[in-house]
């Protein structure tokens, strides 16, 4: 007997739809405490607790109003999901509904974020979505005062917990939704934002087959002294990583303002930080080079302008929503071929 149910259910402001938990009885709900994965609903959102590390995050789901497709739906994982989760579930309901009573895009679009953090955790994002690096690296780093390498102000500042994170969303938080939900495990889409897309990135260079769809937008490609644009050049000389890609796609996106001085701001040490990190020539850069080596990769890269650091992702949250949407539509046009060729 499974432990858990999941039951969505309406009624909150625009629609919003929420995932709470069903307690199948006293005795499943002390088995789901004993196993340490799963704790009570928080605010209307579960948290659940990775059984390697410990940690606990924040999962929140929105169901899409339309059918379940015949393999399962798709599913959207998108980081800091405290901050990012609305935006790509209202993305998805207003921008691909067919008309007021139409059905909205059949995604579901998963959120993970961490318990009591408003928008963003500092301390555990730099934790979770920073990549292991070589000791010497991370010494030549702090040594050039880049920033989080090594503390934050007084404060230290652990990171390169990418690995536990990846293994905690590949192996314990998707298998348990795709159990629970009916989600598809061969049309999974991931989303990072700044450190965020650049663990994107990094899960790619570690698992190609765990993402089919990747969004890495204004990826942090300076973070510990540019170590994943570094170890792009080694997997590059890798034929079986490349062919491991094939049918998959990655979309980088940049706002065009991320590397230039503000208005006003000329001479900051904000500003020359900006110019040093380089966002829209690294993404630039790392983008191009992926797709020259590795051809059966379906990559793209988006400049927005007029965009910043910080703006950007309600243009690349459209983005994201309009190609997982065309993914559906050759996804079903794929299916009536195959139906009309066996009939």
């Amino acid at each position: 007997m499974r432990s858990k149910a999941w039951q969505i259910i309406a009624g909150w402001p625009l629609g919003m739809l929420v995932l709470v938990s069903l307690l199948a009885s006293l005795v499943d709900s002390a088995a789901a405490m004993d196993d340490g994965s799963v704790m009570p609903e928080l605010d209307g959102s579960r948290v659940v607790v990775d059984a390697q590390t410990g940690l606990s995050y924040q999962v929140e789901v929105s169901m899409p109003d339309a059918p379940r497709p015949a393999q399962g739906y798709p599913v959207l994982v998108v980081l800091d999901g405290n901050a990012r989760f609305p935006l790509l579930r209202e993305a998805r309901d207003t921008l691909t509904r067919k008309g007021p009573e139409g059905s909205a895009l059949p995604l579901v679009i998963v959120g993970v974020g961490y318990p009591g953090a408003e928008r963003f955790d500092s301390q555990r994002r730099r934790w979770d979505f920073t990549p292991p690096v070589p000791t010497d690296i991370a010494a030549h780093a702090a040594e050039a005062g880049e920033e989080g390498a090594s503390a934050k102000g007084q404060e230290f500042v652990q990171e390169g917990g990418a690995d536990q994170f990846l293994h905690f969303l590949s192996a314990q938080l998707l298998p348990m939704l795709e159990r629970d939900l009916t989600l598809d495990p061969e049309r999974r889409a991931l989303l990072g934002h700044s450190l965020g897309g650049l663990f994107a990135l990094y899960a790619q260079q570690r698992c190609p087959e765990c993402f089919r769809r990747l969004f890495a937008i204004s990826p942090s490609l300076w973070w510990g002294q540019r170590y994943l644009v570094q170890a792009l050049d080694a997997r590059l000389q890798d034929a079986e990583w490349c062919e491991a890609l094939e049918g998959t796609s990655l979309l980088v996106g940049v706002g065009a303002r991320e590397q230039s001085p503000r208005e006003g701001h000329s001479g900051s040490q904000r500003d020359r930080l900006r110019l040093r990190r380089a966002m829209v020539d690294e993404a630039r850069d790392y983008q191009r080079r992926l797709q020259q080596r590795c051809v059966s990769l379906s990559s793209e890269l988006m400049i927005f302008a007029g965009e910043d650091h910080g703006s950007v992702m309600w243009p690349a949250a459209r983005q994201v929503v309009e190609r997982l949407a065309d993914h559906e539509q050759e996804s079903r046009s794929g299916e009536s071929l195959r139906d009309r060729g066996s009939s």
